[in-house]
């Protein structure tokens, strides 16, 4: 994506295992947090992490990966990432 100064990358995760579901990414290389924001019901929980100091306009890659601790058994996790530039 073209950055602004900063970019945040918001994850959410709910469900029975979600508080077994990692999120781990990068940003042109810096790393991320690796576990979601578990909502099991409201407010709706603050899972933002902002990268200050980057060059206006410019692209930056953002790289992720989504793992289960343990067993998979069949019952839903839900998630969403979101990358926002302002």
């Amino acid at each position: 994506m073209t950055s602004g100064k900063t970019l945040a990358v918001e994850q959410i995760c709910t469900g029975d295992l979600a508080g077994r579901l990692r999120v781990t990414y990068r940003v042109d290389g810096r790393p991320g947090k690796v576990v979601c924001g578990v909502w099991r019901t409201r407010p709706f929980p603050m899972a933002m992490t902002e990268f200050h100091g980057l060059r206006e306009g410019e692209r930056v890659t953002v790289t992720g990966t989504v793992d289960l601790i343990g067993q998979a058994p069949n019952r839903p996790v839900r998630w969403r990432v979101g990358v926002y530039g302002k």
